[in-house]
């Protein structure tokens, strides 16, 4: 998956790390002072940012958004906010339902623009074992070697 120039923040090793099983496009809540920390590059995904539903309603969680430099008034408390995703009910049921699933998990995969607004691809996911990981590395090292020897011929 490339980054295209609407891309603000992209997960990248969610193929190695989690075997995909549904991806959903959700809209991001945020405050006026976000959006533009977001447009000035403030924000950051260093730890693992997940996707969490709470009183029926899925929240993004781990997400770091430092606040602009200004002289505005306003200054916001919490540089770690949980972010309200808008999804459908049925899209929310669906997850609601396979959150409770043993191993299966909601992962942020990226944060991108849609025209003017935010929005994030989450995916329902779940984790691989080693061995999985292993199998993938040997696979994506043997399609090299191929398109190598392919190139040279």
């Amino acid at each position: 998956m490339r980054k295209s120039k609407n891309t603000i923040i992209q997960n990248k090793k969610i193929n190695f790390e989690y075997e995909v099983l549904e991806t959903f496009t959700a809209g991001v809540l945020l405050q006026g002072w976000m959006v533009k920390s977001i447009r000035a590059s403030k924000i950051s995904a260093s730890d693992g940012v997940y996707a969490k539903v709470i009183n029926g309603e899925v929240f993004l969680i781990g997400l770091h958004i430092k606040p602009l430099e200004s002289k505005n008034t306003f200054s916001p408390t919490d540089e770690q906010p949980t972010l309200k995703l808008l999804l459908n009910k049925k899209e929310i049921s669906k997850l609601i339902g396979a959150e409770k699933e043993k191993g299966q998990t909601l992962i942020m995969r990226n944060l991108f623009w849609q025209n003017h607004l935010v929005k994030a691809t989450i995916c329902l996911a779940k984790g691989k074992k080693l061995y999985d990981k292993r199998a993938d590395l040997k696979e994506k090292q043997m399609k090299r070697e191929t398109e190598r020897a392919l190139k040279s011929y």
